[in-house]
């Protein structure tokens, strides 16, 4: 009886530690995150809405407002593909006009806020992004190659 108190206990335990420990989709909880490749569409005070891009349908999904955490920080890539920081978080100038066609970017979550920003300067720059991005399947990471190029992989 005793050791079947025991056994029942590890296994709630374990069972509470894989539910802790798993990340919500997209929020990126978990350190490691997934990043989130999105289309900006509208910023109201500390609400961002945003379209996530569903890598599989190559498809911008419905639209999802989401939360700027306290601490946001905000970066831009230029055309030299060098990041510079937005003065002003999401009343910098690059939200004043996102127009019909919104701003492309990568987000990170903190938990469930929106914790980083990073804008892109038009569709072609941020493809590139996600292409180089190390994580993302990209030859600049990881991703689904483990780290090896195409051509590594085909010898």
């Amino acid at each position: 009886m005793f050791r079947s108190l025991i056994c029942v206990a590890v296994v709630a335990a374990f069972s509470l530690s894989l539910t802790a420990a798993q990340d919500v989709k997209g929020t990126g909880a978990q350190p490691g995150g997934k990043p989130l490749w999105v289309k900006i569409v509208k910023v109201d005070g500390d609400r961002v809405v945003v379209r996530e891009y569903d890598a599989k349908t190559k498809e911008f999904g419905k639209e999802r407002e989401l939360t700027a955490g306290e601490k946001l920080k905000v970066f831009q890539y230029g055309k030299d593909n060098k990041q510079t920081a937005v003065t002003g978080g999401l009343k910098g100038e690059p939200f004043q006009n996102l127009g019909k066609e919104g701003a492309y970017g990568r987000l990170t979550m903190q938990g469930t806020n929106v914790g980083e920003i990073y804008l892109y300067g038009d569709q072609g720059a941020w493809q590139k992004g996600m292409q180089t991005f190390p994580g993302t399947g990209g030859i600049g990471g990881k991703g689904a190659l483990g780290g090896q190029d195409r051509l590594s992989r085909v010898r």
